[in-house]
């Protein structure tokens, strides 16, 4: 459980893809992983609709732009400890198959890189 380090315009083309065209300012945003997935806070500061000014939560490893959750964006805590409490667990999470699965993915690729440097 971490932050990633996700370039603005990599997650501009993860929203463009979904349809959804973001503004041309500057985004206020953290990806962290919990239990394996990709998860995004924006701060969504529009003020087009009701409902801006709040931090939105999508999962960035699926193929739909959901908003899983919304939270007021004064005062909101950004710190990453708090950002994980605010993912709910995934009770079929299996984090010993995902890292068996992590590990067969690494020495296939290694494999490949192999093959195209020997």
């Amino acid at each position: 459980m971490m932050f990633i380090d996700m370039h603005e315009n990599d997650l501009r083309h993860w929203f463009g893809n979904r349809g959804i065209q973001l503004e041309e300012s500057k985004l206020t945003f953290k990806v962290v992983t919990k239990q394996g997935n990709r998860w995004v806070f924006i701060l969504d500061d529009c003020f087009d609709y009701d409902g801006s000014n709040e931090v939105e939560l999508y999962d960035l490893d699926t193929m739909y732009c959901e908003c899983y959750e919304g939270w007021k964006a004064p005062a909101f805590n950004w710190d990453l400890e708090n950002l994980l409490s605010l993912i709910e667990n995934d009770p079929d999470y299996d984090p010993e198959g995902e890292a068996m699965l992590l590990a067969v993915l690494k020495k296939i690729k290694a494999k490949k890189e192999e093959r195209n440097n020997g």
